[in-house]
Parts: C-alpha cells; sequence; structure tokens
C-alpha cells in the first residue's frame, strides 16, 4: 500500500509539473505519459524503481552499423541497461535541408539494436554537442550564418528548427513512451557560460514537446551551477558533469577530489532524483599528447573504485560515464585539439577489447542490478569506522532498512593498507564488525568499498558482510551469491536462519560459526583463492561464492526466459536462450541482419514417433567469446545439453550443481605484409598553367562571420561552402615588377598548416601571419598565380556560446607587398562543395586534395601508370603524393579480429598523411607530432572475405625530408565469438564518376541509375523532407 501510494504521488508531482501548475508562464507546455516518472530517489518505469547505469557512445565513432550490435552486446553484459548518445547535426547535415539518415548515419537501426539488446537511451540531439567534435557537432554550412549560435537569433532558430523536425522523426518511434527504447531526451549541452538567453532554451523545450517527444527532458549542467533546474527555461530534470581528474593524462598519478554532491542536490533539484549525465570515464587527448595509454591511467580501475561508489553513496540513482566506448573520430569529424583515436582510455577501447576498468565497471554494474533496495535511499550518520585514517559514509533504504556502507581512505592518494572495523546499527541492535579477533577490513591503498548490511530477501536474511557483494540471483531454486574483494584479505559474512542450516565448504577453506540465541551462521575465510559455501536450511539453498577481484572478473550472468544463467570462464558471454526440441536445434550464432536477443528461430519440432509422443528436451543456447581454449562453468536450470556459438557442448556435472565444459579459442591468423606500393605526385594546382577556370570565383567583399577580413575579397572557405578538410587558394595576378612578395595570414586551426607556391616554385609551409618573399626570376609581366594548399584541422567548438565555432578557415590577410596590383582569387574544396557527390560517406570523409576530387582514394581507381615503389620511400618536394596498394583477407566468420594501420617513421621526417581504406578516411596522421601511430579500422569498412584497399595521400610540409615511411596491417587482438558483419557499402571509383554525372545532371543522367548514388528515386510521392537528396535532388521542393 505504501509503495502504490507512493508511486501515486510521484505520478501527481509529475503531471503538476509538466502539465501546467506552473512552467514559468502558468500554461501548459505537453501532457507527459505515466509510463516513465521520477521523485527524489530515482527513475521510474512503468511503476518500478530502476538505477540508470548508462555509459556514453557515438554511433557516429563506428560506421560499421553491424558492430552497434557488438557495443550494446558489452553494455548489457556488464550491468549497463543505459546508453547515453549524442546525435551529431554535423554528421547528418551537408547542407541546410538536407539530411541523411541511412547507412552509417541509420539513427533508427541503433535505436532498434539498443531495444533488441535490452539496453534504454538517453538521447542527446543538442543541437550543440561538444563531444570533442568539429564545431561542437554544428554543420559545416551553420558557420556562416550571421546570428549567434546558441542564442534566439531568428537565423540561428530556423537552422536548429529543421534540424530539430528531422532528428526528431527519426526518435518519435523509438521512445519508451511509444514501446520504443529512448527514456531521456538532453536538451543542448553544457549551456553553462557566456551569455545564457532563457527563450532559447524554452523554444527549444517548446519544439521539442510539439514535435512529439514525451519524455521527460533533461540538461548536463557543465559544472554545479543550478543552470536550467529553476525558473525560465527549466527542464525537467537537472543533472551535472564532472570531470574531477581533468585531462592533462601525462600526469597520470594525480587523484581529484570528490564533489559534494548532496549539497548540490539538495540545493538545485531536491525533489528530482540525483543524476550525474557526465561522470569521467577517461579523457581525451590532444595532438602532441601522450597517448591514451595515459588516459587509461588516469582514470584507471582505482579511480573508479574511489570515485564511482561515493557517487552512489552520495544518492545519485542516474550515473552516466563519458565514455565507456570512445570509437574513432574518422574523416573530419575531430575539432582542431584532437587526432583521429577517440579510445578515451575508456572501459571499452577504441577497437572494442574489454579492459580492467570495464570488469570494475561490471563489479558494479551487476551489484546495481542484483540489490534492489539501492533505489530509494537516504543519508545515514549512525556508522563509523575505528581507522581515524579512513572515512565512512553510509545510506539506508527506508522501506527496507537495506544499509550501504562506503569505505575510503582520507587521503585518497594515500597508497597505505589500512585496517579497520565498523560500527552500524539496524535490525538487532548495534554492531562491530569484524566479530573475529585479529582480522579486520582491509581498505589496501587507492580503492573503496561499498558494503551490505541488513540485505534481505523472501528467503534469507544477510547480516552484513565485509567483502563486496558482486551479484546474487536465483539458479534452479538456489540462490548464488557473488562475493569479491583483494587477495588474501579477511571476510566476514553474517546471515540469518529461524534455525540452524546445514553447510558444506565444497571449496578452499572457511570457518563456520553458529550463534543459537541470535540464529546466526558467521562465515570467516581469508581469500587466497576462490572459496565456495553450499548452505541449506529445509528447502532453501545457498550457494556462497567468494572470488578474488581477478576471480570475479571470469563471472558473467546474462537471462535466458526470465531465467538467470551464470557462466565463469569466458572473455564475454553475449545472451543465452533456452530452446526445446525433440532433436538437438541446430541453432549457432545469429545471421547478418537478424536480431540476435537470444538466437535465431528454430522451425517447427519434428513429428512425434510412431510409437507415441516423444519426450521434449531442453537446450541452453549460449553465445560469448574466447581469447583461448578455455574450460567454462555454467550455473543453470537442468539442461539435456549445451551449446556454444552452434556447436554442442561436452558436459560434466561439478558439486557446485553447475555444469563444466571446454569451449575452443580462436585460430591462428596471419595478416597479410602490405606490398606493391603505386606512387603518384600531385598538387598540379601549384603551376600556373592549371586549369582553375570550374573553380569558385572568391569575391565576396563581406561575410556574416564576427573576425572580419583585413583584406578582401573574403577568402574563409566556409563563405564559398567548402567546410571540410583540405582547400586550394589560387589568386592571379599582373606583376608591374615592384612585388616584393606577399603578406598572408592563414588559420587552419590549431596545428594547421598552408604551403605557398608562386608560378610553381615552393615559398614555404606555415601557420597564422608570414611574409612570403617573391624571387624576381620567378615573376612575368603578365599572369601571375600564387597557389595555397591549407589544411583545415575543424571548426573550433562553442563552449562560452560566443560563436567560437565561426573562427576563420582560410585566409584573413592576402597582401600583395611592394605593389597595389590586384589580384583575382580562385577558390577549391571538396568536389561540388555542400552538394556532396559521395552521399554513402558523406561530408566528413573528403575534403579537395587533387587525388580526393579525382577519386584517388576510392577503391578500383586505375593505378596502371603509377610509379612501382617501396616503403619507406623518401620524396625531397613540397606538396602532395599518393600512394595505394591492395590486400585480400580471409578471416574465420566466427572471430572477431580488430585490425589497424599502423605507420612507422622516424620523426624527423615533416610530413602529414589522410590514409583511406576503401575509400573511407580512417586516419589523420602527422609524422612529427603524433602521439596516433596505429590506426583501428573497422570490420565492415574493412573487408573480410574480399579485396581492400589502401590509399594514402602525404603531404610534405618542405622540399626535403618527406615520403612515406613503412606501413603494416597490425592486430589488436583476436577472439572466437563477435557477432556477424556485413560489409559497408563502399561506392567505387566508376560509380564516384557515374554519382559525379549524376549530381551535376540533378538525379537525371541519362543511362545512369542515379538511385544508388543520390539516395534518390525521383518518385516525389515518396520524398519526405529527412531524405535529403530525395527532396532537393528529385525537384520535389519545386
Amino acid at each position: 500500500m505504501l509503495k502504490s501510494t507512493l508511486f501515486s504521488l510521484v505520478l501527481i508531482v509529475f503531471f503538476l509539473k509538466h502539465c501546467g501548475a506552473y512552467n514559468g508562464t502558468g500554461v501548459p507546455k505537453y501532457n507527459i505519459s505515466n509510463r516513465l516518472g521520477y521523485d527524489k530517489y530515482s527513475f521510474l518505469i512503468d511503476g518500478e524503481r530502476h538505477y540508470i547505469f548508462s555509459g556514453s557512445w557515438h554511433y557516429w565513432r563506428l560506421p560499421s552499423p553491424s558492430l552497434w550490435r557488438d557495443i550494446y552486446e558489452k553494455y548489457r553484459a556488464a550491468g549497463f541497461n543505459t546508453a547515453t548518445m549524442y546525435f551529431n547535426w554535423d554528421y547528418h547535415s551537408p547542407k541546410s535541408e538536407v539530411y541523411s539518415f541511412f547507412g552509417v548515419r541509420d539513427v533508427q537501426k541503433v535505436l532498434e539494436m539498443a531495444k533488441e539488446a535490452g539496453i534504454y537511451v538517453i538521447a542527446r540531439p543538442g543541437p550543440y554537442i561538444n563531444a570533442e567534435t568539429n564545431a561542437g557537432g554544428f554543420p559545416g554550412w551553420l558557420v556562416d550564418i550571421k546570428g549567434r549560435a546558441r542564442s534566439a537569433a531568428p537565423d540561428y532558430t530556423a537552422a536548429w528548427e529543421q534540424w530539430f523536425r528531422a532528428i526528431h522523426s527519426q526518435m518519435v518511434p523509438w521512445q519508451y513512451t511509444t514501446n520504443g527504447t529512448i527514456i531521456i531526451d538532453q536538451i543542448e549541452n553544457e549551456y553553462s557560460n557566456g551569455d545564457l538567453i532563457p527563450e532559447y532554451m524554452e523554444l527549444l523545450e517548446q519544439k521539442t514537446r510539439e514535435q512529439n517527444i514525451t519524455v521527460p527532458l533533461s540538461f548536463n549542467d557543465a559544472y554545479p551551477g543550478g543552470h536550467w533546474a529553476k525558473g525560465p527555461g527549466a527542464v525537467d530534470m537537472y543533472a551535472i558533469d564532472n570531470y574531477p581528474q581533468g585531462f592533462t593524462c601525462s600526469d597520470y598519478t594525480y587523484m581529484g577530489s570528490l564533489e559534494d554532491f548532496r549539497y548540490y542536490h539538495h540545493e538545485f533539484n531536491p525533489t528530482e532524483p540525483l543524476y550525474l549525465s557526465e561522470f569521467q570515464g577517461g579523457s581525451f587527448n590532444p595532438w602532441g599528447g601522450t597517448g591514451f595509454g595515459d588516459c587509461y591511467k588516469l582514470t584507471s580501475s582505482k579511480f573508479e573504485k574511489i570515485f564511482y561508489k561515493s557517487n552512489i553513496i552520495q544518492g545519485a540513482s542516474l550515473q552516466n560515464y563519458y565514455m565507456t566506448y570512445g570509437g574513432s573520430t574518422w574523416g573530419w569529424l575531430p575539432f582542431p585539439e584532437v587526432y583521429t583515436s577517440y579510445d578515451y582510455g575508456a572501459a571499452i577501447s577504441e577497437a572494442r577489447q574489454l579492459t580492467e576498468k570495464y570488469q570494475t565497471q561490471k563489479l558494479l554494474g551487476y551489484m546495481l542490478e542484483t540489490v534492489k533496495p539501492i533505489t530509494k535511499t537516504e543519508w545515514l550518520t549512525n556508522a563509523s569506522v575505528g581507522n581515524t585514517d579512513l572515512t565512512l559514509e553510509a545510506r539506508v533504504n527506508p522501506d527496507t532498512g537495506t544499509q550501504f556502507l562506503y569505505i575510503r581512505q582520507n587521503d585518497l592518494t594515500s597508497t597505505t593498507q589500512r585496517l579497520t572495523n565498523m560500527t552500524f546499527s539496524g535490525v538487532g541492535g548495534n554492531y562491530t564488525v569484524p566479530q573475529k579477533k585479529n582480522t579486520a577490513i582491509v581498505i589496501n591503498g587507492q580503492t573503496a568499498k561499498i558494503l551490505l548490511a541488513f540485505y534481505s530477501t523472501a528467503d534469507f536474511n544477510m547480516v552484513y558482510s565485509t567483502t563486496e557483494l558482486m551479484y546474487h540471483s536465483t539458479v534452479d531454486k538456489q540462490h548464488i551469491l557473488i562475493f569479491y574483494a583483494e587477495r588474501n584479505e579477511f571476510g566476514e559474512l553474517v546471515l540469518e536462519f529461524l534455525s540452524r542450516p546445514n553447510v558444506h565448504v565444497i571449496q578452499g577453506a572457511a570457518e563456520v560459526n553458529w550463534n543459537t540465541d541470535t540464529k546466526h551462521l558467521r562465515l570467516n575465510y581469508v581469500l587466497e583463492s576462490e572459496i565456495r559455501v553450499k548452505v541449506e536450511e529445509n528447502d532453501k539453498s545457498l550457494l556462497l561464492i567468494f572470488a578474488t577481484e581477478g576471480e570475479a572478473h571470469l563471472y558473467w550472468r546474462q537471462y535466458a526466459q526470465n531465467e538467470t544463467v551464470i557462466v565463469r570462464g569466458s572473455y564475454l558471454l553475449r545472451a543465452a536462450e533456452f530452446k526445446t526440441s525433440h532433436k538437438v536445434p541446430p541453432i549457432g550464432p545469429p545471421t547478418p541482419g537478424q536480431p540476435p536477443v537470444g538466437f535465431p528461430p528454430v522451425g517447427p519440432p519434428p513429428p512425434s514417433h510412431p510409437s507415441g509422443p516423444s519426450k521434449q528436451e531442453k537446450y541452453l543456447m549460449l553465445r560469448g567469446d574466447t581469447t583461448e581454449e578455455t574450460e567454462i562453468e555454467i550455473f543453470t536450470s537442468s539442461v539435456d545439453g549445451i551449446y556454444w556459438n552452434g556447436e554442442q557442448l561436452k558436459i560434466r556435472k561439478t558439486n557446485s550443481y553447475s555444469y563444466v565444459a571446454k569451449v575452443p579459442g580462436p585460430q591462428q591468423v596471419t595478416l597479410p605484409t602490405l606490398s606493391n606500393w603505386k606512387y603518384k605526385m600531385e598538387t598540379f594546382e601549384k603551376y600556373p598553367s592549371f586549369d582553375d577556370s570550374n573553380w569558385i570565383l572568391a569575391n565576396k567583399t563581406s561575410t556574416n562571420n564576427p573576425t572580419k577580413p583585413v583584406t578582401l575579397p573574403v577568402l574563409y572557405m566556409d563563405s564559398y561552402g567548402f567546410h571540410f578538410g583540405d582547400v586550394w587558394f589560387r589568386g592571379h595576378f599582373n606583376s608591374s615588377g615592384l612585388e616584393q612578395g606577399i603578406t598572408l595570414d592563414g588559420d587552419g586551426g590549431e596545428n594547421g598548416i598552408y604551403s605557398v607556391w608562386l608560378n610553381g616554385e615552393f615559398l614555404g609551409s606555415t601557420s597564422g601571419k608570414k611574409f612570403f618573399a617573391f624571387p624576381s626570376s620567378i615573376l612575368t609581366s603578365t599572369d601571375n598565380v600564387i597557389a595555397m594548399l591549407l589544411e583545415n584541422m575543424g571548426h573550433n567548438e562553442d563552449y562560452d556560446a560566443n560563436d567560437d565555432y565561426k573562427r576563420p578557415r582560410g585566409f584573413i590577410e592576402a597582401r600583395l607587398v611592394g605593389s597595389s596590383s590586384n589580384i583575382t582569387w580562385y577558390i577549391q574544396g571538396n568536389i561540388a562543395g555542400e552538394d556532396v557527390v559521395d552521399f554513402v560517406r558523406g561530408q566528413v570523409n573528403n575534403g579537395g586534395l587533387y587525388g580526393e576530387r579525382h577519386g584517388w582514394y576510392l577503391p578500383g581507381y586505375p593505378t596502371q601508370t603509377w610509379k612501382e615503389v617501396q616503403l619507406p620511400y623518401r620524396v625531397n618536394e613540397a606538396g602532395v603524393q599518393w600512394y595505394r596498394t591492395s590486400f585480400a583477407l580471409n578471416l574465420p566468420d566466427d572471430h572477431d579480429i580488430p585490425i589497424g594501420v599502423r605507420i612507422i617513421d622516424k620523426e624527423y621526417y615533416r610530413y602529414r598523411a589522410l590514409i583511406f581504406v576503401n575509400g573511407w578516411m580512417m586516419g589523420h596522421y602527422i609524422n612529427y607530432l603524433g602521439p596516433q601511430h596505429l590506426f583501428y579500422v573497422p570490420a565492415g569498412i574493412l573487408k573480410n572475405h574480399q579485396q581492400n584497399d589502401i590509399a594514402i595521400a602525404v603531404w610534405n610540409e618542405d622540399s626535403t625530408n618527406g615520403g612515406l615511411g613503412e606501413v603494416i596491417l597490425e592486430r589488436y587482438g583476436s577472439y572466437r565469438g563477435g557477432v556477424p558483419v556485413e560489409d559497408v557499402y563502399s561506392p567505387t571509383y566508376q560509380e564516384f564518376e557515374q554519382c559525379k554525372t549524376c549530381q551535376f545532371h540533378n538525379c537525371k543522367a541519362p543511362g545512369i541509375n542515379c538511385s544508388k548514388c543520390l539516395q534518390c528515386n525521383c518518385d516525389c510521392s515518396k520524398c519526405d523532407f529527412p531524405d535529403g537528396y530525395c527532396y532537393l535532388r528529385c525537384g520535389c521542393n519545386n
């Protein structure tokens, strides 16, 4: 009764807040479904309290849709129930009113796979997102608007409104309120600095509701400032971002300080749950940094244990780690300060490998999933520790009395081992534990524990444990509790029974004590290696497993038809499902395109035997990964057989009432050597004879950009529809004989560069402002050509809402010195600018190099006339050259073998490179800057059973010390299992040429089917706004 009454009150408060009791104007803004709710304790889904345990990842940083399922399955396997993700406006929109949601941009597939995997989604559509991505997620075409972004400016408003229409049309069907998976929609992102406009926030929320988003709306404050928690522009759920370790990965021994989130919760939003929307899960790393290995150390499992558990004990019941999987910022997606890899030092590495941090998060995730009282707790003050070098903080569930006791060092940097006892009160009076003499609770350096007291179920009462609980469930009517601690720690567990139970120590050593007065069973042990104890009372049975932390990492849980299955020993357990049949069912890994919630459906059972119906048999179908041949242990209900990845196992029973069997490891795989390289020099644009008549005349004399040029015409690439990568400028002038040189001020962003030629003669490379002297012997009296190649490293973010993302990319100044001769300028970036020809890879894939404009990076480009070379190959000429080769893979189907491309060279050589694999730009490399030398290429982009093409564009920054070093394929690891991977459609050079023709004939090129390259069938009845090119190319807007 209490629970239902409380829930009714929650819904009433929720209804009043959202349906017009007060919203700043007194006018109802929207109606809210009662499927989702919250109170000051936690989030409710269909009336049930949930601890929202979430990790961030970005589908747009993994351009292989098949592998999105791999990420979700790894989330679910670690106990995550939610994924938080940005929807990147820049990724989906090459041009105003043009949006792509197919292929690697298929938002509905992202959400569908989440639902199939049992993962809720917290959606973050911006419009601004930050995320260390180009312009913070603003599309390139937005750079040229007049109004200030993140304000109520009319042109900015019109721009984000079209994005919201497009992205919300993708999200609406996948809300939990309409049987989808989205449970929260975040408005804006860290809109906490600069000139903050309430009308902007209010309009974002209003349009969101008008476009049928019915889930609660949240906001993530960049710091605990209370922004948009109350008053005009307030959202439903206020949340805080926190990065206590900072982002200096080289200082990886640093340990930050704990925030007092309880205080902020009380001050800002005491009627809502404490929500940590971004809590540090790693760090970005800049060009020239020390690499993500140090970022991993900075945010190691030691940090996780102290800080993540502290968040729980302060009352956070929605906790999201940024990032849990980072991925790759491929193409020109990065903002200028970061390189291609977005590994982030996260729990799941860039190549999708599981780390120790993942295992630490799994231990925590399983506990949060298991111990339901954690979803409703209050601060508890009557608990303490005996060691003054330690701190104890506690919470209690007011309904069940379950206590959560958090112990850590006072000095978070201390590596000293501390021993203590603790005192607390509850059912049965006061307790000082451990009870056994000469034992203690051990805090071994930089760590923390959450210990449980008064945790009860219908079958047993746990009075307390001095060892942390990882997981508890019932398997075949037997309770299984898994506890963990570091090796050689003392442990004490006290359980309460009505009568003395039977206790059998079936593995390891444990001391058993029974107190007749209190009816308490006490177990004491020293955890050298795994201990198992069987406890039975009448028809109740408990299996207690005490594991070292490393042994606990070996345990996995999955759910099959509402039954728990526990597996010990595999690298990963992805799924479990029971099948019944009259014979062994031929079940294997899922096929591409099939949702592998468990396994593919089985056909109807065979007919009964003539003599009568046959016995129906029950099989357990498991799917998982291994790194070597290993023995696994399976805890399940009684079955007639067990299958692993479609292969029947030879099983035997154990005295722990489990099954054991061997499962195979991966096959040996040898990667091919990259040889037979072809080479060709380009940079034809430097020559006076180069034909630039089809380039865009750069003749604008004004710009909306807040940074006005020093000289005219405007030479900003965004002003002419070029937003990504490298761009060429060519200036023509007639010499008066007085020209001494030219002053240029070029800006390509941090670590950007530009190179300059006069009439084909190299003058130098630099960034920023510089005077380039003209050799008098080069000038002619007629047409002289000054050619500049500039690399745009991406647009700045707009963190302070001050239009910093508009910082010009191009030349702020271009002035002849010694002469007033007029210069006529032409500009060329990626082919067709905003009218993207390769709509599959999209606008972020290419800039304006000659080879890019002519398809040299694409599979199938003919190189018969190119020079054969062997790497490393040295070139002493400034400019751009290309290297191409092909190789074939034949990897086993049931394997996951992540592969990367590594460049090996000495820092002495000054060049930068773009790495294309099957036409996809998977790496941006600066040899002398680093730190990245290995570039991950996900399966799907890399074709496991076909020929693959690599093309590398190398830009020599001076006339010496250039060329390309050794290039090899490198395996990150080898895993038997994985998910089925479909090849990502990668248009060839021949298709590219057709698409160019289609583009210039508005989708109606004679003799060519343009539907494949432009996603346009020229059927205007099917044209829909979000379909982008169908809308424009087919003329449906006319």
